[in-house]
């Protein structure tokens, strides 16, 4: 892991982080996470155990429903590899880089700045003293020493934060929220259990009702099989269908990647025993994903079928509910 080797090498060249032999220490991660919210929480809350601070942070949207955004903290040199730990646990880290640069130029030309503009304070305040000078003259000697002033003080402020930035990791941690939900993401496919109630119309009324269970095999929501089996009752004898379908997702209403309520519209087609005779039934396929995580998935849906078979063609309407878990 990128920290492992970080840490030992920040603390190796920064040492004491004397002026001769200062590295700054800067990294920047792009995390995905569930709720922005909590993943900035999470930072702040550790950079604040850690000893380091929030120096910025800017995000879209209200307080507690934050869209994206980010947040840059400083922390002590032996913290960044606890820090990262934090930010492996938040979310997805999408990407990630540290750099340590060494500073010792930077120091040389600011020090060598720093005593150029003392050398013309000097000059000036002589001048100052100079008999016959105008007043007009004493006027911009002193305009030019107060800029001398503002350069000198702005020169103290950046060597001042380079030499913390010198002891303390600055981490720049952008934060989007991920709120796609997917099934697990190594999954051959996945198997669940289905109750089912299908029922088969003579003409314009009800013929007989069948009540069962079996089994539903999710490839893709673009190929699934499903195996039902019906005991018999007194109203109905036994039967048994196999079907295979294809379903699409709505660009419009969520595309199958929300974690409630997605929507799907399809086919299927396959055969069935319902006693006494066979039949190739074929029809469309109207579903709903109730609940969708990484862990299962919760659908149902509603189908109407055409059977084709020794008998004249029948309609038979077919309602489920599945519930599928990744293999």
């Amino acid at each position: 892991m990128i920290a492992r080797i970080v840490v030992p090498l920040c603390l190796m060249l920064c040492g004491t982080a004397q002026a001769d032999d200062l590295v700054t220490v800067n990294a920047e991660f792009e995390l995905a996470v569930p709720s922005v919210p909590s993943a900035a929480d999470q930072v702040r809350n550790h950079v604040v155990r850690a000893g380091g601070y929030v120096v910025e942070e800017e995000f879209t949207g209200w307080e507690g429903d934050l869209g994206n955004g980010f947040i840059v903290v400083r922390v002590p040199l032996d913290q960044v590899d606890p820090l990262v730990e934090t930010l492996e646990a938040a979310g997805h880290i999408e990407h990630r880089s540290v750099s340590s640069p060494r500073v010792e130029d930077v120091v040389v030309d600011r020090e060598i700045a720093q005593e150029n503009l003392e050398i013309t304070r000097t000059r000036l305040q002589g001048l100052l003293q100079t008999e016959g000078i105008t007043l007009e003259e004493i006027l911009e000697i002193e305009r030019e020493l107060e800029r001398i002033r503002e350069e000198a003080d702005q020169l103290v402020a950046d060597q001042r934060d380079l030499s913390d930035r010198a002891e303390m990791a600055s981490f720049r941690v952008d934060l989007r929220r991920h709120d796609e939900a997917t099934l697990a993401p190594h999954a051959k496919f996945h198997p669940g259990p289905r109750f089912t109630v299908l029922a088969t119309m003579d003409g314009s009324s009800l013929d007989r009702t069948y009540v069962g269970g079996g089994l539903t095999m999710l490839f893709h929501r673009a190929f699934t099989v499903d195996l039902d089996l019906y005991p018999g009752t007194e109203a109905s004898g036994p039967g048994v269908s196999a079907t295979l379908g294809t379903a699409v997702y709505s660009d419009f209403l969520g595309r199958g990647r929300r974690k409630f309520l997605n929507p799907y519209l399809g086919v299927r087609a396959g055969w069935a025993y319902l006693e006494p005779s066979h039949s190739f039934i074929v029809g469309p396929d109207v579903g709903l994903e109730i609940f969708k995580s990484e862990e299962v998935m919760i659908e149902a849906d509603l189908r109407v079928y055409a059977l084709f078979g020794e008998e004249p063609v029948r309609l038979a309407g077919q309602g489920t509910v599945s519930v599928v878990l990744p293999f």
